[in-house]
């Protein structure tokens, strides 16, 4: 399966985790493809950052961690 991410098209079968970095002032989301190896994607505020990890799991159709429930 694959997702534009940053104007570039990653194999999702190929991630293993996808982690989001923010700190006050620097948004990134990385894609590892081992424990140690990954693409890592910058963003200019949390706005975007958020919209790109939700469209991201819209796409692999998960449900987010934090609380959210499908009914």
């Amino acid at each position: 399966m694959w997702i534009e991410i940053a104007g570039e098209l990653i194999n999702l079968s190929r991630i293993i985790k996808v982690v989001r970095c923010q700190t006050d002032t620097e948004f990134s989301l990385r894609l590892y493809s081992t424990s140690t190896e990954f693409l890592e994607y910058q963003f200019k505020n949390h706005s975007e950052i958020e919209l790109v990890y939700f469209n991201l799991l819209e796409s692999i159709k998960s449900k987010p961690v934090d609380g959210f429930i499908e009914e």
